[in-house]
């Protein structure tokens, strides 16, 4: 009997998201000085701040090029909406800023990229969508507020990003970015 080699995932890790400008990733480290310490968690490298709108995972060069089809067919215009609260989720250990209310563009941005990625056969994603920027991992409690200056963040394009594992960490790069205003 021999033993099988485990299958290392082919591919990179890959998901949607949109990237904030440097303005608003000021304002998002700015916001979380106070909160990731009380928290008691580790701070997500500022360079990988993000609102993810689609999580795909390991994709191979078949679904990249499935994935950027779908993208070009997404429609929609800039929007602006606020990251005005703070919030815990004790698994997975994540700290957060997000929206006290979803806007409908950004619903309605990511029912299309998710209806668009659905015609490229890419499996729908079924769980709701809770817009968040994780601001610390490992979190061991809420930093005691849930409220904060609000953030206002303007997004004018969405972005394919591949999370790429470094000695240092984890590193986020972006593969391409989609306009919202180009239709």
């Amino acid at each position: 009997m021999t033993e099988e080699t485990p299958q290392k995932p082919r591919g990179q890790r890959v998901f949607f998201a949109l990237w904030p400008d440097d303005e608003t990733r000021r304002a998002i480290l700015e916001a979380a000085a106070p909160l990731v310490p009380a928290s008691g968690g580790t701070p997500v490298n500022a360079e990988n701040l993000h609102l993810t709108l689609r999580f795909i995972g390991n994709a191979d060069a078949g679904l990249m090029m499935r994935l950027r089809r779908g993208a070009e067919q997404v429609r929609g215009k800039p929007f602006s909406f606020e990251l005005d609260r703070c919030g815990f989720w004790p698994q997975p250990q994540v700290l957060w800023l997000g929206c006290s209310s979803t806007p409908p563009e950004l619903l309605r941005l990511v029912v299309g990229l998710n209806t668009a990625l659905g015609t490229e056969g890419v499996l729908v994603e079924t769980r709701p969508f809770r817009p968040h920027v994780t601001l610390a991992r490992h979190a061991s409690h809420a930093p005691g507020t849930d409220s904060i200056e609000p953030i206002s963040w303007r997004a004018g394009s969405f972005s394919l990003l591949a999370s790429e594992s470094q000695e240092d960490g984890v590193r986020y790069r972006v593969l391409d970015t989609w306009q919202l205003d180009k239709r």
